[in-house]
């Protein structure tokens, strides 16, 4: 792999706990937001395209912690994408069946 590869898909700096991944599965799952974004990559790092549909995380998912303020969901195929609003890359992906 050359190296602008290993840049494109290094892994992001903030990573989420189990406990909170557990939280936003569940307070999104509980939406009542269906949506699909198959446009959106399933893998840590790839890069999101500025039009892709996008959501806040609910306000059950975001808690107190002023850290995942920037973060943005969308759903793909059962499974929670969480993107980073500022630089716009797939920061986890929260699987249907628990983190």
């Amino acid at each position: 792999m050359n190296h602008t590869a290993q840049r494109r898909f290094s892994a992001p700096h903030i990573a989420l706990s189990p406990a909170q991944k557990r939280v936003i599965y569940s307070a999104v799952s509980r939406q009542r937001l269906r949506t699909s974004a198959a446009d959106i990559p399933l893998i840590v790092g790839a890069a999101v395209s500025r039009s892709a549909a996008l959501f806040t995380l609910p306000d059950e998912a975001r808690g107190d912690d002023l850290s995942v303020e920037f973060l943005k969901y969308a759903t793909v195929d059962n499974n929670v994408v969480v993107v980073d609003s500022i630089s716009m890359r797939v920061i986890d992906i929260i699987h249907s069946a628990g983190p």
